[in-house]
């Protein structure tokens, strides 16, 4: 009986097209734009899940560069999203326009408060995380990084 209910249940999720995989036109972009967003992703980037890219930095050009690389290569701008971490004694309605209007095309997923333990070293505009979830592009810019810095 369980396995008809769960051949039943994977039908459905078939069906809906939750086994599906989207498919990004990915390709080739600027050499010097891939270099430097393969570095930034090498450095500041998400490599443990296979299935979520996403770089985090308090520099909006860091964030930038990498949003620019994203789009040169194909993946469309409703794919990313941005989630904002602030200290929270930040006015949040200012760090979230600042990001918002660094990235208008980019959907906002949100924030999240850290408390203050400390008055000095706090991030002006908080911690920005820019993601795209898709197992095909964490696939390519892992082979990316593994070409430019391979592993001894």
């Amino acid at each position: 009986m369980d396995n008809r209910w769960n051949l039943r249940k994977y039908k459905d999720r078939e069906r809906y097209g939750r086994f599906k995989r989207k498919q990004l036109p990915l390709h080739e972009c600027d050499k010097q734009l891939e270099e430097i967003s393969i570095t930034i992703y090498a450095c500041e980037g998400y490599k443990t899940g296979k299935a979520l890219v996403g770089v985090s930095n308090s520099n909006p050009s860091i964030i930038k560069t990498f949003f620019d690389y994203l789009v040169a290569i194909g993946v469309p701008t409703s794919e990313t999203k941005i989630r904002i971490i602030a200290h929270d004694d930040l006015d949040f309605n200012i760090v979230r326009a600042f990001w918002t209007n660094m990235f208008p095309e980019v959907r906002y997923k949100g924030e999240r408060r850290r408390q203050t333990k400390s008055k000095r070293n706090k991030l002006k505009y908080g911690v920005a995380h820019l993601e795209v979830c898709s197992t095909q592009l964490w696939e390519y810019i892992m082979e990316k990084v593994l070409k430019m810095f391979p592993s001894g």
